[in-house]
């Protein structure tokens, strides 16, 4: 069975570079372990409920990552077509029950490692 992280870097008051940090760091880790992970980032809205500057600073670094081949999938929840739900959540279980990715949270950004 495959592991699923989940990782919360929309905390109060702090900052995109600091989110983001906190991310690599958490990618770095996984990948030391050598290990197919899925991270369940929880990025939040953004105060108009359209995801904030986290949000869209984040799916730049993951383009830039999946290019690097540092990861090798992602997706915010909100853009996943039902196919791609389906298959990650055969290759993860855990999403099955996982409320907040079936309702297509767009507070939270899927990344396999």
């Amino acid at each position: 069975m495959q592991n699923v992280v989940e990782i919360d870097i929309k905390s109060e008051g702090q900052t995109v570079s600091l989110a983001l940090g906190e991310f690599l760091i958490e990618v770095e880790r996984l990948k030391f372990l050598n290990q197919r992970v899925l991270i369940k980032v929880i990025t939040g809205y953004g105060s108009h409920g359209k995801g904030g500057e986290i949000k869209k600073e984040l799916s730049k670094l993951l383009y830039k990552l999946k290019k690097e081949e540092k990861i090798s999938y992602f997706s915010s929840c909100e853009k996943l077509t039902k196919d791609e739900l389906h298959s990650l959540c055969e290759k993860f279980p855990d999403l099955i029950l996982d409320t907040e990715v079936s309702s297509y949270n767009s507070g939270v950004t899927l990344v396999v490692v």
